[in-house]
């Protein structure tokens, strides 16, 4: 992945104006986090998050596609497209990355570290933090969903 500058200011809050993930924070705010974030760009077939790499920070994709796959060469688990966000287990719990994350697409990304937490206010914080949780939420109610569909087919009662 290649760090990028190119984007104007204008072209970053277009795009974050397109996300959801943005729809509940003022201007001023998403021009400070477009201020001090740091845009990777990443070619199809580009990892973006290796297996096992230890770093403290998740990725935002602005625009593209990527894939998350539990071997690189590997069949993909799940895509994930703009708005939505990579290796945020990573960022949270400062552990080793638990698959890898390639591009299927040209992928636009914000990359999200303890650096720009930091240059955030509080209630900015508040706010992309409470969309790491429901992120998270999410995974696990998808999961549980997928789980619990794999429990029926199986044929099992439910033990409740």
């Amino acid at each position: 992945m290649r760090h990028s500058s190119a984007f104007s200011a204008a072209k970053r809050m277009s795009i974050f104006h397109k996300l959801e993930l943005f729809h509940n924070f003022y201007q001023h705010e998403l021009e400070r986090i477009a201020d001090n974030a740091e845009f990777f760009i990443a070619e199809p077939g580009e990892v973006i998050i290796e297996l096992g790499a230890h770093d403290t920070c998740f990725y935002l994709l602005l625009s593209g596609r990527a894939s998350v796959r539990l071997q690189k060469d590997g069949e993909p688990v799940m895509l994930v497209g703009p708005g939505q966000m990579v290796g945020e287990m990573g960022f949270v719990l400062s552990t080793e990355r638990t698959s890898w994350v390639l591009a299927e697409d040209l992928c636009i990304l914000l990359r999200v570290d303890q650096a720009l937490m930091k240059q955030l206010d509080c209630g900015e914080r508040e706010k992309l933090k409470d969309q790491i949780i429901i992120k998270l939420a999410t995974s696990i109610q998808q999961l549980n969903a997928k789980l619990g569909a794999q429990h029926y087919d199986l044929g099992q009662s439910d033990p409740g």
